[in-house]
């Protein structure tokens, strides 16, 4: 019972919430987001009902992946795949939904965030700071959703001082500019509690030159396929082999997910 009772977002929870059990909800998040299907492990599965009918129809066979040697070969070693889950429940719409979201991936305040420019975040006052610092760029659009949350994994058992580093390269080509692109501001913090190391992003989707709006689209510039490319290009650097193929490339069925 008193654990039901347990202080979150700086007040005792007693009696009918006022919100949301955001622990809760982000806590399944987290569980969903770090579902790798057995560990990474390349499974063979049934063939897409959507492909199969379409080829009885008319004989239509899919079209060839366009996939580069390095991939090809890296699908052949069977690597475990590059992990990069954008939190489709985690964006933010304001101030006090970032303050929630901060205080469950710091666990309350016990775990640092890292800001973009290698500052630490510590405690109540300096996520107080940025809050404040990104409350101006949410108060410049009339967007829905003001970050962004995403995460990038490992496999079972990976040195959580490799995935570190590699995430911080991962950061550096996808939201500091080091392509000649746009730049955003962002923050991440480590989960190493679980059995896959994992580095959490919340990026303020507001660009820091010309104001690009950061999202995550198919068919847009920043896509699926290009932020599991650049986490396993950042971690093949620090010694970490993944595989960025399309799942098709590895036996699996295209994702359900939007």
């Amino acid at each position: 019972m008193a654990s039901a009772q347990a202080k979150f977002g700086g007040a005792a929870r007693v009696g009918k919430p006022r919100a949301p059990d955001l622990r809760a909800i982000y806590g399944r998040i987290e569980a969903e987001a770090l579902d790798l299907g057995k560990g990474g492990k390349i499974a063979r599965s049934r063939p897409d009902p959507m492909e199969a009918r379409a080829g009885q129809g008319g004989g239509h066979r899919p079209s060839a992946l366009n996939l580069s040697i390095r991939q090809r070969v890296n699908a052949a070693k069977r690597l475990p795949p590059a992990i990069v889950k954008v939190i489709r429940k985690g964006q933010t719409g304001g101030k006090a939904d970032l303050r929630n979201q901060l205080n469950y991936l710091s666990r309350d305040g016990d775990l640092s965030f890292t800001r973009a420019d290698g500052r630490m975040i510590d405690g109540v006052e300096g996520m107080a700071e940025l809050m404040q610092g990104w409350r101006i760029d949410f108060d410049a659009t009339a967007w829905k959703h003001k970050t962004t949350h995403l995460l990038v994994s490992s496999p079972q058992g990976t040195d959580p001082e490799v995935v570190w580093r590699a995430a911080e390269r991962f950061g550096k080509e996808m939201f500091g500019g080091a392509s000649g692109g746009e730049a955003w501001d962002y923050v991440k913090i480590a989960h190493n509690d679980t059995e896959y190391p994992h580095v959490h992003f919340v990026v303020n989707n507001l660009g820091l030159d010309t104001g690009e709006q950061f999202k995550v689209w198919p068919t847009h510039r920043i896509n699926p396929q290009l932020l599991r490319t650049t986490w396993a290009e950042a971690a093949r650097v620090e010694g970490l082999e993944l595989d960025d193929t399309p799942r098709r490339a590895r036996g699996l069925p295209p994702s359900r997910e939007k």
